[in-house]
């Protein structure tokens, strides 16, 4: 059986440090790493913006830069890889500013050996995983695997700040099933389930990357349409419903039936400025949309 590669980079400007660690991780039985090297910041920093490594390797000293200063940058923009800190020193105060930066380990050079440095990777490497796991859990819908209502009102104030702040605009719709307690009722929760994610899917393929689409709760789903105005997010809007309509969904005993959605959409303005405005006049535009007949989008007076 193949043993699969795991890839490290190292980021250092010596290139006999570069051999060592190459060395010594051949060294290590139980791991096949491949290694690769770069010498330089910005080098480092075009390298990690690729995510080709499952482990980061930085030397404290990176050419006449920092690489603290490298790792703040990189967890500051997001970068979830581990990323592990060498240093030709030992110093407990630095070991401990080096953790609390976001580094996955401190290792003094002189210290290392092929299994102590094998065994800090995969460690790293292992609860890197194990964080991406709990974090995706802790924010998103387990049925659709869309974001959770928590996670989206977090990402509301969040933009509601920005667009204030660099004078963007920024729409938010809720959206709901129409007649969906029938759904249940009729041919079961396994078949609403799969009405639910299939809703879900459409709505992921419809809309653009930065479009923030979620689960707010049951059969309601809302999106944050950053940098666009009602107008332009009922676009896709129009889409998601048209597309959700013309599924075939098919229950246990064969029933053929299609699901229709309706929509309200509000503008962050001045009438509403904050987070609990703007949904409570989105669910307004929802249920005036609901009271003309449901399959339709409302957009919530501005003035």
């Amino acid at each position: 059986m193949t043993q699969a590669v795991t890839k490290v980079l190292l980021l250092d400007d010596d290139k006999q440090d570069y051999i060592i660690v190459r060395q010594m991780l051949a060294k290590v039985p139980e791991h096949h790493f491949h290694v690769d090297w770069v010498n330089t910041y910005d080098k480092a920093r075009a390298a990690i913006k690729k995510n080709e490594h499952d482990a980061y390797l930085i030397d404290y000293v990176l050419g006449a830069e920092s690489g603290l200063g490298l790792l703040e940058e990189q967890v500051h923009t997001g970068f979830k890889k581990p990323m592990i800190v060498l240093t030709a020193h030992g110093n407990g105060a630095l070991d401990m500013k080096t953790i609390q930066m976001g580094a996955a380990d401190y290792l003094p050079k002189k210290e290392l050996s092929p299994t102590m440095l094998g065994r800090t990777i995969m460690h790293a490497i292992e609860r890197n995983l194990l964080m991406e796991k709990l974090y995706f859990q802790a924010t998103h819908d387990e049925l659709t695997g869309l974001y959770n209502r928590k996670f989206i009102m977090e990402q509301l104030g969040t933009m509601i700040s920005s667009s204030k702040r660099h004078d963007f605009p920024l729409t938010f719709c809720l959206g709901d099933l129409d007649f969906f307690k029938d759904i249940n009722d009729t041919h079961g929760h396994f078949v609403g389930d799969n009405v639910l994610r299939s809703f879900s899917d459409v709505l992921t393929e419809e809309l653009r990357n930065e479009d923030i689409p979620g689960r707010y709760g049951g059969d309601e789903f809302c999106i944050l349409f950053p940098h666009s105005y009602p107008i332009e997010a009922e676009v896709s809007i129009e889409r998601i419903r048209k597309n959700i309509n013309n599924i075939i969904f098919q229950s246990d005993d064969g029933h053929i039936f299609h699901v229709t959605a309706t929509f309200g959409v509000a503008l962050l303005s001045a009438k509403h400025e904050t987070a609990s405005d703007l949904v409570t006049a989105a669910d307004k535009a929802l249920y005036e949309a609901k009271n003309n007949g449901r399959n339709r989008t409302v957009i919530a007076e501005e003035g």
